[in-house]
């Protein structure tokens, strides 16, 4: 057994730090609404102001989820090499944002969008179409993205819960993880909008990325690494351990085929979500992300990829099948920390990457979700002549909402096991 207090020090250290980013962007952000008119862009899309690296790492903490963290590793484990399909994904969908960025950024500077859909609706106004067709398009295309958002607040919810419960033995339940990512987000949210996010996806987004690299060495030093798992694998003895044929054999044509297919739908769907097409509108100038998105591509072989490593050393480092509802991320970090208190340190800064990618992108889902129902549902249709400020009200209650349900649909899978995260990523992008 590992040193809990050690542990659970390094991850309320990270809290604070979190708590900390989220009020000096909730301060800045105040600043920004007493100098300006545009209330609402400024609350959801920093006001088009966001640089370099406040940019950057709201967008790669936004797109590395809580399913980066806890999905990739299980599917390493459970699929075998099938997992690397998120590394081509992940480039796809940069790929995707390379010929649309630059011209919605245009527009969204020119025009004020907060929303997708708003693109939309302007769109298929006339002359290019009719104007009952711009109405549907938009609250079809509303309605249609409500099913990434909530799929994507519950996968976080579902592997924080999941994540917390399992490192610490179920010392902290999985409601009690949940309940407190949730009120450190509707904090960051009400009192800051995307400001607050960004700075707080600025302190996550460096976490993850030293977290990633770091385990990449803890995994040689501390587990063996992909060489000792290689000869895990080739022992005739372990031939009938959990997964171990996954890594000897070429997978079927059939699966070679939905590997593909995923590639393809990720690549697409993905630069539709909204809270992903929202940083589009959030950049401060086209430069800005040039920048980033050049950098971003290099990010996947970092973080992706050092989950899928993770997940192939399990399959050695575990060698047998795990108890029902364990998570294979937290069950290599609790091996890992109970070999010493400096193992410890590491495994809880670990824990808490993972717990970054998660909260990280569950608010940003969050504000999304509100800045949707404000621009694309309570102005246009039930309040056309709503005040900046009875905007941004409506919008805190939408947040209240539907962080709400987001907590309770993911409590209620952790319970009942189904979906499961690849199942909710699959529906995410149908």
């Amino acid at each position: 057994m590992y040193n809990a207090t050690v542990a659970y020090s390094v991850i309320g250290v990270y809290l604070l730090g979190v708590c900390a980013a989220g009020m000096w962007g909730a301060w800045k952000h105040q600043q920004g609404f007493r100098h300006t008119s545009k209330k609402v862009q400024e609350h959801y899309v920093a006001g088009a102001g966001l640089a370099t690296v406040a940019w950057f790492f709201t967008m790669s903490a936004s797109l590395f989820s809580g399913y980066t963290v806890s999905g990739i590793v299980a599917e390493a484990y459970n699929l075998g090499w099938v997992a690397t399909r998120w590394i081509p994904a992940g480039v796809g969908v940069y790929m995707g944002f390379l010929f649309m960025a630059p011209r919605l950024h245009a527009l969204g500077k020119s025009r004020g969008y907060v929303t997708i859909s708003e693109f939309l609706f302007d769109r298929y106004l006339p002359p290019s179409g009719a104007p009952w067709v711009a109405h549907v398009l938009r609250l079809v295309s509303f309605f249609a993205l409500q099913l990434p958002i909530f799929t994507y607040l519950i996968t976080q919810f579902q592997a924080m819960g999941t994540e917390v419960r399992t490192f610490t033995g179920g010392q902290i339940s999985a409601t009690t993880a949940v309940l407190v990512a949730a009120a450190i987000l509707l904090v960051c949210d009400l009192l800051g909008g995307m400001r607050a996010v960004a700075y707080t996806d600025v302190l996550q987004g460096v976490v993850l990325f030293v977290g990633s690299i770091i385990f990449l060495v803890v995994q040689k030093t501390e587990l063996g690494g992909l060489p000792d798992a290689a000869q895990f694998y080739r022992d005739p003895a372990n031939a009938a351990a959990p997964n171990v044929a996954l890594m000897q054999n070429i997978p079927p044509s059939s699966t070679i085929v939905a590997y593909w297919d995923f590639v393809f739908k990720t690549s697409i769907a993905a630069t539709m979500f909204p809270h992903l097409s929202a940083r589009l509108f959030a950049a401060k100038d086209a430069a800005v992300m040039r920048r980033g998105m050049a950098t971003m591509n290099f990010s996947f072989f970092v973080v992706q990829l050092s989950s899928m490593i993770t997940g192939w050393v399990a399959i050695s480092a575990l060698a047998g099948p795990l108890p029902k509802g364990t998570s294979v991320f937290s069950a290599v970090l609790t091996k890992v920390a109970a070999q010493g208190v400096g193992q410890t340190v590491l495994a809880a800064l670990l824990l808490a990457s993972a717990v970054c990618a998660m909260m990280s992108t569950a608010d940003s889902a969050l504000l999304a979700f509100s800045s949707m129902w404000v621009r694309d549902l309570f102005k246009p249709y039930l309040r056309k002549h709503a005040s900046e400020g009875q905007q941004i009200w409506f919008g805190r209650l939408m947040s209240v909402i539907g962080l709400a349900i987001g907590v309770m649909l993911g409590l209620f899978t952790i319970e009942k096991g189904v979906p499961n995260l690849t199942g909710l990523f699959s529906l995410q992008n149908t």
